[in-house]
């Protein structure tokens, strides 16, 4: 049978799958995933037509050597990947400032702590802590980045957050503070976080921590611990379990009186933030939301 079919077919299915990977033009890692069932389909079919353009031919016995010798190759080019790291290693090395391996043992601990309606609410981009808790949000924005760009609804739909978090009162809210899962710029409006330092204290307690330390280590807090956890220039996440007793209404929540910058409300309103200085650059972990828009998150 020709080849000549298969291969339109597949270059056109190729050709299909890398616009799926450069949908908004942003070129990330993962996306590629979109291309992988294509290109193996192109590679078989580039050993089958080899094959019979060389029969008859004396190559043509090598070349399933050559194809051998070629995999052999990637195995042992990835033998790091494939044989010695352990998944955590992997996923701190490709995904290096995202909070992936910790959100697994955040989401564990709200399973663990929570009837299976409990509603969760994750101030941060990092839709994961709900598909491993296995807990439904308490609020659409399951990403934050479009809050934070410089576009004209940022406001509004950081208010619609603030509001349906405060309506569903998640028995859990989770603060993520990593660069990559917010990517603040300049002109982000801050009301989302006036409103969340308010909104911890007064309805909610720390119960757990996760500490991401510049080496990579880390480190976990639990009850008092968690309610002691102060890293002023980490990077980290934070539970808080809705106190049974909330002394206030959410409706009381202080509205700043002028627009502040990103900032002012970091170092004024957050203990964690209080000795930050801008860009926080002190060292090169720091919480870093300065970034420019085609800073992105690989996730």
């Amino acid at each position: 049978m020709s080849c000549r079919k298969p291969a339109v077919f597949l270059l056109v299915f190729f050709g299909f799958s890398f616009l799926g990977t450069a949908s908004g033009l942003y070129f990330r890692w993962h996306y590629f995933v979109l291309i992988l069932p294509a290109f193996a389909l192109l590679l078989g079919q580039s050993y089958a037509g080899l094959q019979a353009w060389l029969r008859g031919r004396r190559l043509a016995a090598g070349v399933p050597l050559w194809f051998a010798a070629i995999c052999l190759w990637t195995v042992y080019y990835q033998r790091w990947f494939l044989f010695q790291m352990s998944p955590v290693q992997i996923t701190q090395t490709i995904y290096r400032n995202n909070p992936f391996v910790e959100s697994l043992t955040m989401a564990q601990y709200i399973q663990a702590h929570s009837s299976g309606d409990a509603r969760v609410a994750v101030v941060g981009s990092e839709p994961e802590i709900y598909f491993y808790a296995h807990r439904h949000s308490a609020t659409g924005y399951i990403y934050t980045y479009p809050l934070d760009e410089s576009q004209p609804y940022a406001a509004k739909m950081q208010r619609e957050m603030i509001s349906e978090i405060e309506s569903n009162q998640p028995e859990y809210l989770v603060l993520v503070m990593y660069k990559f899962s917010w990517l603040l710029q300049a002109s982000s409006d801050p009301i989302v976080f006036h409103w969340v330092d308010w909104y911890a204290r007064e309805f909610y307690e720390p119960v757990g921590a996760a500490d991401l330390k510049p080496t990579g280590e880390i480190i976990y807090f639990w009850g008092d611990d968690a309610r002691h956890f102060h890293d002023p220039l980490g990077q980290f996440i934070i539970i808080y379990k809705r106190k049974p007793s909330p002394e206030t209404v959410p409706g009381d929540a202080p509205q700043p009186a002028a627009r502040s910058s990103s900032r002012s409300v970091f170092n004024r309103n957050w203990p964690q933030a209080a000795s930050m200085s801008w860009p926080f650059s002190r060292r090169s972990v720091a919480i870093t939301f300065c970034f420019s828009s085609a800073a992105r998150k690989f996730s």
